[in-house]
Parts: structure tokens; sequence; C-alpha cells
């Protein structure tokens, strides 16, 4: 996955987000501007928002204080913006490699860290045999990306982990991640890591010092008041951690219904850090944890249909059986192997979940920001943003407005596939609990 902006020496002015943040509209929600920004730079990732729009809803609202909520942490947007405006905050994150950058980004504030970490890469020493530390799924994944030497020394790296105390260890993961993919001699792929394809390796020797030089820059940039985060490794659907009328913001984007596997997105930081030693593990370990859609959709999901409809109200059923049905149809009438008609139901059910644990947690008077797309699968175009504000008012918010934030989706329209008739948006959704 490419989760990472290269190390160039000079490229943008760096800076915390301002809680006065001016961006375009269609900008606001994509990751072009992270680079630009301290802590966010460290890891960067293709689906997610800018820290222009996190700020943007906090300074709307004229959030202060109190407790920021994010149930889709991804690689912690919101919760390093949350920190930098001496905001507290907690993430949901269940993809294991996620919240550990999480953590790297919001807990790491000193320089004897970067120190140690510097003085654990400077003596790395390559390990003599790949065979007995990595498994025979995860070597021949590794060693199609990633030159043997270089992998003999990133596999010393992870090996020499054990050495960090646990408030360290985050942040030695996020650098040799980082090393980990500039190694990498395999380029991207549209979102997924390719072996056939070619990007300009670079060794560790060569990096790791201006990766190092950006962290210490940036942790001087923080050196004011940090707020502190929580990061929950679990799904949102039952946020328990938090309390009842104790989160003053949730700011946060799911996974959309027509969206990347972001386990595959990310096989090789899980294979490398061992999260799992074949693709088996990572969906057990991973995909199954994440929200159901078109590519993260575990059998399972798909035979349980009768109990995500029970889930949901008559009237969202009625809205969701209009695109069940026409999937169903486009399937039977073209031999489509694919049964999206089976992700409608359990995908809106999950977001149920997480918006209903929104309003319990949110004080009154406090707001939930959500992007999300609408979807054409198949032809049929579905209407998430609109499913989602039934859900929401159900589920008790006073009043929910629907921004229409930028056009997407060009990238997909091929002979091969048949796309909606109208284009493809994403959207702000601002639901509001009175």
């Amino acid at each position: 996955m490419n989760v990472v902006q290269p190390d160039l020496p000079g490229l943008e002015e760096v800076s915390l987000p301002a809680a006065k943040s001016a961006l375009a509209s269609h900008k606001l929600p994509t990751n072009l501007t992270t680079r630009n920004h301290a802590i966010h730079r460290w890891m960067n990732f293709t689906a997610g928002y800018s820290p222009e729009f996190v700020a943007s809803c906090l300074e709307r609202d004229g959030v202060t204080r109190g407790l920021i909520l994010d149930p889709f942490a991804g690689m912690g947007t919101t919760l390093v913006v949350a920190n930098s405006l001496g905001l507290d905050a907690v993430g949901y994150e269940p993809h294991p490699h996620a919240a550990m950058m999480c953590r790297a980004k919001t807990m790491s504030r000193s320089l004897e860290s970067v120190d140690r970490i510097e003085s654990v890469l400077r003596t790395l020493r390559p390990v003599s045999s790949l065979e007995e530390v990595w498994s025979e799924s995860q070597l021949a994944f590794l060693s199609k990306l990633i030159d043997e030497s270089q992998l003999q020394l990133l596999t010393a790296a992870r090996l020499r982990e054990v050495e960090f105390a646990e408030s360290d260890a985050p942040l030695y993961r996020l650098v040799v991640t980082r090393l980990l993919e500039h190694a990498s001699g395999s380029s991207t792929d549209g979102i997924y890591k390719a072996p056939t394809t070619k990007k300009r390796s670079r060794s560790v020797a060569e990096t790791y010092p201006g990766i190092l030089q950006r962290i210490r820059e940036d942790i001087s940039l923080t050196s004011h008041q940090w707020g502190q985060t929580e990061v929950v490794e679990e799904p949102a659907q039952e946020l328990s951690a938090v309390k009842s009328d104790s989160v003053s913001h949730v700011i946060t984007s799911p996974p959309y219904l027509n969206n990347f596997d972001f386990a595959e997105m990310t096989r090789m930081e899980l294979y490398f850090w061992n999260y799992a030693s074949s693709w088996g593990e990572i969906t057990e370990r991973v995909r199954k944890k994440l929200l159901v859609n078109t590519t993260t959709a575990p059998i399972g999901f798909r035979k349980e249909q009768e109990q995500w409809m029970a889930q949901l109200s008559h009237e969202v059923r009625q809205e969701c059986s209009i695109y069940v049905d026409a999937l169903a149809n486009e399937r039977s009438e073209r031999a489509r192997s694919k049964d999206y008609d089976r992700l409608v139901y359990p995908y809106f059910a999950q977001m149920q979940g997480v918006i209903r644990e929104s309003f319990r947690t949110l004080m009154p008077g406090s707001s939930l920001d959500l992007v999300v797309s609408d979807a054409a699968l198949y032809g049929v175009h579905i209407h998430t943003e609109q499913v989602l504000r039934t859900i929401m008012l159900e589920s008790g918010f006073d009043d929910v407005e629907i921004v229409r934030l930028r056009s997407r989706g060009d990238r997909w329209v091929l002979s091969k596939r048949t796309g909606s008739k109208d284009p493809l948006g994403e959207f702000q959704m601002i639901a509001r609990k009175a």
C-alpha cells in the first residue's frame, strides 16, 4: 500500500493545521495536503481526508475543549488534529497496523526516543537466515518486493523492536515501516502493491537519516500543550470504552460501500510485522473485523441476510430493498459472479451500530461529521448518504445536513464496467444532537 510520501528535502512548508482553515471543498475529503503538516506527514494514507477538514469541523462548532471521537481512526488524522489543538481524543481502529500508526503519531513526543531509534538503526547487522524468521507465505511475498540484502537488514530491525519500551515501540515501528516502503522496488498499481510494477528502491542507510530528521523537526514544533489519545483496536459498532454524553464532537469517514480492501492494501506491513503469516490469517485476524464492503466481505456476512435485515427499521429496509432487488436482477440477468446484492443489508446494519453509538456518546448540542460516498455497483446507483440520513434521524439526531464536497469515480469509467448515469460524489454529513 502506498501509505508513505517520499522524503524530499524542502518539499513543502510544514505546519500544524490551524483551527482556522481554508481549503477548497473538493480537497477536504482527500489526503493531498497531509504532507504539508507536522506529525501527519509521518505516515500518509491514500483514502484519508485532510487535516484541514477536521480543523474546519471543530472551528465551525467552536469546539475548544472536551473529547473528540473518531470511530474509523485510520492513520489518525482526526486524533492528531485534536491533540495539536490541545483536545483529548479516542479512536477506534480494528486494523492492527493502522492502530499502531495512530499510537505512533499521538504518543511520541520525545527527542530521546528518536535518539534511541537512530542508535539501533545505525548499528543494524543483517540476519543470516531469512527462512528462520519468516513463514513460507511471508517470505514469498516480501521477497518479491524487496531486495534480499535490504530485507535481511529490515528483518534485523524488526527483531530489535523488543529493545524498546512500550511507549517508544509504536514510533520505532512507524520508522521501520517507512524504511520498508522505501526499500520496496515495487510500485503501487492503483492502490495495491504489485510485484510486477517497478519503482526506484532506496536503501535503509540512505533513508533513515531524513526520516528521523523530519520527526525531530515535528516534535520540536509540537512542544506546546498536546492532548491525550486512546486508540482502541476494536470495531466501532460498540464504543464501550466511551461514556454516554461525554464526547464534544465525532469526526470520521467509514469505508465506502464500494471501497478498497484495506487488508490487501497493507499485506506487506501485515506480513512484515507478523500480524499474520498467511493470507488465510489476514482474512481471519483483520478482514473479518473491518466494515463489510465490496472488497472486504467474508462469506458468513453475505449468508446472514435475515439477521442483518432484522436490525434495520422497516423504512430503512424498504430503501435498501430497492437496491438489493436491482442488484440481484443485474446479477441473474447478466451472469454476474459477485453477489453485491448481499452486501447492502450488512453494510447499513453495521453503520447503524456506529451511528447509534456515536449519538449515545455525544453531548447534547454536539455534532457528528461524516464523510461518505455513494456507490455504483453493476450500474445500480446506491445513494448511501440518503440511507445513512434516515438511520441518523431514526437514531435520535435532530437535524442532518448533506453537503456535496466533490464528484468522484471518473477513473472507474471503463468500457468493461457499467457505470452510473449520474456522477458519484463524496459527501459531508453533519448530524446534530439536540
